[in-house]
């Protein structure tokens, strides 16, 4: 049996047997000296613990590997209902590791052939009719495209009135007016907060500081939770446990997504996941036509692409700018 180990000083390891496995560890290892986030590595440890568990259940190793072994891996996980992304993520991840064993093998293991992406011909107005180029040699699943509809208004309004903490309430404003992730939650100090100037400091993905003013319902429920309800303790996280024995210390994920767990259980907040507060808050701005690069960098997104992802319209977009179209259009025809 293959099993993943974590140990109080964040290192990551796989177990087979009770034995470790090496390669996987000076693996693990070199992630870590590259300075990659703790979060980073454990999605990492466990696409390895879920390949290496594939392996170990058809015999393989690593020098019997074959490309046909890995249509195969990607026909196990499109059979465990696993989402296009992260497919996608464990065969990059798995690419990455092959490659630090044999020079080039993870590539050569997941070549894409050139007819698994041949999309057909394309009409490019003054270029005429031309084939779209293979953009990837990577085998990759093909990913859906979603999208990011905003929580309506009244829903958010009713969502916060069932938080009963400062706490929980600075959490979720600012996830909807910063557009924090919960991460970045979980990251916040006490010194990255200047209420003096209304704006954070926030460490996002990949250590990328950027700064962010603070919206006033957001700045009045900081201040809130600081003054009246956080424990008076030594810890610099901004965000800490408020009940039971592990009071004053640093909150975690999980407790975040306890916040938003239990309230799902209502019909009406289904959707209200701690990342779809963080859409609502790009989305809203956009719908404000706010110019997309400062959109980018209120984000943190490290390519402008991403923040394009969520220039979608919604119907009542469509429908509005189309009534208006008519409306002119009928009234140019009644002048003539």
């Amino acid at each position: 049996m293959i099993v993943l180990k974590a140990f109080p000083h964040q290192r990551f390891a796989l177990f087979q047997d009770g034995r470790e496995i090496e390669s996987v560890s000076a693996f693990l290892a070199t992630l870590e000296a590259r300075g990659l986030a703790f979060t980073s590595r454990r999605a990492y440890a466990f696409d390895l613990l879920c390949f290496h568990r594939f392996t170990d259940t058809h015999h393989l190793t690593i020098d019997r590997l074959l490309p046909k072994h890995a249509i195969q891996y990607l026909l196990h996980l499109r059979s465990t209902a696993a989402a296009p992304k992260t497919i996608n993520r464990r065969i990059t991840a798995i690419r990455l590791y092959l490659n630090a064993q044999r020079p080039d093998l993870g590539n050569r293991i997941f070549a894409a052939s050139s007819a698994a992406f041949y999309k057909g011909r394309r009409n490019k107005a003054l270029l005429g009719p031309t084939r779209v180029a293979c953009t990837s040699r990577t085998l990759r699943v093909k990913m859906p495209r979603k999208l990011c509809l905003p929580i309506p208004g009244d829903v958010l309004r009713r969502f916060f009135t069932t938080l009963r903490s400062f706490r929980d309430q600075a959490i979720a404003s600012l996830m909807l007016l910063c557009g924090l992730r919960s991460i970045e939650i979980i990251n916040l100090k006490t010194y990255d907060i200047d209420l003096a100037r209304s704006e954070i400091r926030i460490l996002g993905k990949g250590g990328k500081e950027r700064f962010c003013p603070l919206a006033p319902s957001a700045k009045t429920a900081l201040e809130r939770y600081l003054d009246f309800e956080r424990p008076h303790f030594s810890s610099i996280e901004c965000f800490l446990v408020l009940k039971g024995k592990n009071r004053g210390a640093p909150m975690k994920p999980e407790t975040i997504r306890k916040i938003f767990r239990y309230r799902r259980a209502i019909p009406e907040f289904k959707d209200a996941h701690p990342h779809r507060f963080r859409h609502t808050f790009c989305t809203s701005l956009i719908r404000e036509k706010v110019p997309l690069p400062i959109v980018q960098k209120l984000m943190g997104h490290a390519d402008i692409d991403t923040t394009l992802l969520y220039t979608h319209l919604s119907l009542e977009d469509i429908n509005a700018d189309y009534q208006r179209a008519m409306e002119l259009i009928s009234d140019d025809m009644k002048l003539r």
